[in-house]
């Protein structure tokens, strides 16, 4: 088991009552969970900027989207550069990180 575990992510578009507007797009399709903006401090579009927003595609006036990346991933979710919270050192291999 992993523990404690990070799981980054980014939503965009507004959730409705009925809850059944919901898309999720995770790191397996994209580089990061940075989608419809810029990817945050490397001054460049997020992979599906043409395909996630407002009158888009993905219609972020219609839907509610859930970009995630995911575990093991680089961009912020826990992975082999994470630190080990019991040896406070980092490793390459996930599943030891926590024994």
């Amino acid at each position: 088991m992993l523990s404690p575990v990070t799981l980054a992510y980014e939503t965009y578009g507004e959730l409705n009552d009925k809850k059944d507007n919901a898309i999720l797009i995770a790191h397996a399709f994209s580089e990061t969970r940075t989608q419809p903006d810029s990817c945050e401090g490397e001054g460049k579009p997020g992979w599906w900027d043409a395909m996630i927003g407002p009158g888009k595609a993905i219609d972020t006036d219609q839907y509610f989207v859930l970009c995630s990346n995911v575990i093991a991933g680089c961009k912020g979710s826990t992975g082999p550069s994470s630190v080990n919270p019991k040896t406070g050192s980092r490793t390459a291999v996930i599943f030891r990180l926590w024994e």
